[in-house]
């Protein structure tokens, strides 16, 4: 069953919510910390006395190992010294199984003789001399070498003495597998990990791999004290250690060992999981109780109260499709049939207003008289609901002409397009009814609405659009049957009309000014090439090739427009060149030639000011840069010379190589193209040069 909280929502089945379940779980989860605190602390002090313990008995099992092995070795002395004459070979074969599994190694050292080897291979190291001293006392001693890979080899020695050989002792490497518990029937327990360090905290033994061991190891550094605990971590997980000092000096010569048992909190913190699921299941059942019992109680005087705010937010999220249904049988039933009521108005006035906004946005937005259309074609029905959508565009001369756009409501439908003219009846009846003109397909029809339309759709409302006492755009709405329009849905109609002349006239004066925008340049351009007669035309040849290789290199109509303009005005600095230079028939000399490159300079500085041609400035500055760092005035190199200025600068010098100047006659364009492509990677873009060769390729095509 699914249980509705909707009328949670409200502040006084919240207060009387909260009273009831605090009243409930505060106990509850009172007794559950506290309690999940005591196990936990408990379970703690069990695995460090678990881990005492156990360490404590792997101390003591070490021990008994080591008098076990002593007793060994001095029983095998004792053979050997009642029976000096026994064959050690045959003697050590009958034994071999049984001393493999405790040694690895078994020596007779005569002190002034060579070293008789029992078991297995290589010589015990060589004893100090307090190591002797001890020995000839008749004491065990036990020493050990470390090896590379932070283990141990551990030797045990006892004194032996000999008829032949009185000064003798015997020696034996201890195996650690026998040692240390490792793979016999008293193994390592499964959750605990071992390891032992000597005096110096030198590692001598530990479970853990011995690849990775030296590094993530627990430091041996401790608290005072001859036991303790402490924590640590190794490869990801943490562990719980226990660590014990083995007192070995008095009966072995040897200092003492700590032995370090660990757990990992994993297996601590398990039972402690268990718990927390059981409590956790606990309070979740006494949640739930409370809940249903508080919930069943609140829901029969605030659900409808709940509902009704629902509804008023919903409305004021702009949601009026959603209806608020209450069966209480008294006032409140009553408040929500009115409630629905105004929800299904103000929707409908709402969606009306949002529409409108809609395409009054995308109207005005908009300079392109194709995109104003488009969204009178597509969203004018919603305003409206017609059948049919026509809209004329005319064109601002006196023949009344102009492009008729007409489009059926519906996803599938097509925009149809249409020349038209407008005859003198149909611009009489326009202007007489310049509000709204309402007529039927039976009537005389204005000759704008096409027969194909007059096919399908019967009646018609008609409102023009008029700039400058002309009419600029009609808009006209078709219906099936006879249609009738409210107040306000003709005032929207109206309104979006006088909306589109105010969209219209805003795209004819963009128009207007990119075309005296780029008329002034272009006089500039020609203002500039006129300073020379060997000029003429200059700018604006190099624009239109430049123009064509930014189309080659699949450049945007935004960056194609900055090269147009950048084209017109890229030797403006020249205005500043005096014209005994420009037009000098010998040549140039280096002072001269000098100030013939800061014209590149002078221009960008001319520019600078008007921020609109910020974005060509670059140009202005850069079109005699060389890609190999030749050029001026910056000795720019690469890429670090702008994309347009590595355009402009195979353009600039095609245009000077195929033209006559005062020093020289103009080539040939076989020859021109010849020399542009020799300096590819010198003074042009390889890139660059690649797109010139496909133009003059269509060029010469």
């Amino acid at each position: 069953m699914r249980i509705q909280l909707d009328f949670l929502r409200s502040k006084v089945a919240q207060r009387i919510a909260l009273l009831f379940i605090l009243c409930a779980l505060i106990p509850i989860i009172a007794l559950s910390v506290l309690s999940f605190r005591q196990v936990t602390q408990h379970l703690h002090q069990q695995s460090q006395e678990r881990l005492f313990q156990s360490n404590k008995s792997m101390g003591m099992a070490i021990y008994e190992r080591l008098l076990i092995l002593e007793a060994e070795m001095a029983f095998i002395s004792t053979q050997i010294r009642v029976n000096p004459h026994v064959n050690l070979d045959r003697y050590f074969q009958n034994f071999s199984t049984r001393l493999e599994r405790k040694f690895r190694g078994l020596w007779l050292v005569p002190e002034q003789s060579s070293t008789s080897i029992l078991l297995g291979e290589g010589q015990p190291p060589e004893l100090t001399e307090q190591e002797y001293q001890h020995l000839r006392s008749g004491e065990t001693i036990m020493f050990y070498m470390l090896l590379p890979r932070h283990s141990a080899r551990i030797f045990m020695a006892i004194k032996m003495t000999l008829p032949e050989f009185p000064s003798s002792y015997f020696a034996a490497e201890l195996d650690p597998d026998f040692l240390w518990s490792m793979g016999y029937e008293e193994a390592l327990p499964y959750w605990a990990e071992f390891s032992v360090y000597d005096h110096e905290n030198k590692l001598l033994f530990s479970s853990l791999p011995q690849d990775s061991l030296w590094a993530d190891l627990p430091d041996p550094v401790r608290p005072l004290g001859d036991s303790g605990s402490f924590g640590w971590s190794y490869q990801g997980d943490t562990y719980l250690a226990s660590f014990r000092d083995l007192f070995i000096q008095s009966q072995f010569y040897a200092s003492r060992w700590t032995l370090v048992l660990s757990e990992t909190n994993s297996y601590i913190q398990e039972p402690v999981g268990n718990f927390k699921k059981t409590f956790l299941l606990v309070i979740l059942l006494s949640f739930w109780v409370v809940l249903l019992l508080s919930f069943s109680q609140i829901r029969r005087s605030l659900v409808p109260l709940v509902k009704l705010k629902e509804g008023a937010q919903r409305i004021s999220q702009r949601d009026f499709e959603t209806r608020i249904i209450v069966n209480s049988g008294d006032e409140f039933e009553e408040v929500a049939e009115a409630f629905n009521d105004m929800s299904v108005t103000l929707g409908r006035q709402f969606k009306a207003l949002k529409m409108m906004s809609t395409i009054d946005r995308a109207v005005l937005s908009s300079m392109d008289a194709g995109e104003i259309v488009e969204s009178l074609l597509t969203q004018i029905h919603n305003i409206c609901p017609c059948q049919g959508v026509c809209v004329a565009m005319l064109e601002p001369t006196d023949k009344m002409t102009g492009d008729l756009y007409f489009r059926m409501v519906g996803e599938s439908q097509i925009t149809q397009m249409a020349e038209i003219e407008l005859l003198p009846h149909d611009l009489k009846l326009l202007q007489e009814q310049k509000d709204h003109v309402y007529v039927a397909g039976s009537s005389l029809s204005p000759s704008f609405l096409l027969p194909q339309v007059l096919s399908e759709l019967k009646y018609f409302f008609i409102s023009p659009v008029f700039l400058k006492n002309k009419p600029a755009a009609i808009l006209s709405l078709g219906f099936y049957e006879k249609p009738l329009l409210t107040q306000d849905e003709k005032s929207n109609i109206r309104q979006l009309a006088e909306q589109v002349g105010v969209a219209l006239s805003n795209a004819r004066l963009l128009n207007e000014l990119q075309d005296f925008n780029f008329g002034t340049l272009t006089a500039l351009a020609r203002a500039i090439d006129a300073k020379s007669p060997w000029t003429a035309g200059h700018s604006e040849r190099v624009t239109e090739f430049a123009s064509k290789i930014a189309r080659t290199l699949a450049l945007s109509q935004k960056q194609l427009d900055v090269i147009q303009r950048g084209g017109l005005l890229h030797d403006i600095g020249k205005l500043g060149i005096p014209n005994q230079i420009l037009d000098k028939p010998a040549k140039l000399t280096p002072e001269e030639f000098q100030i013939v490159q800061t014209h590149t300079t002078l221009g960008a500085r001319i520019l600078e000011p008007i921020a609109a041609y910020s974005d060509i400035v670059h140009i202005v500055l850069e079109h005699h840069e060389n890609f190999d760092g030749s050029g001026y005035p910056a000795g720019l190199k690469g890429k670090n010379i702008s994309l347009y200025s590595r355009i402009f600068a195979v353009a600039d010098n095609f245009d000077a190589l195929t033209n006559d100047r005062p020093y020289r006659r103009g080539l040939e364009l076989g020859e021109a193209i010849q020399l542009i492509k020799c300096q590819s990677g010198k003074k042009f873009d390889p890139m660059i040069v690649d797109a010139f060769l496909r133009v003059t390729e269509i060029m010469g095509e």
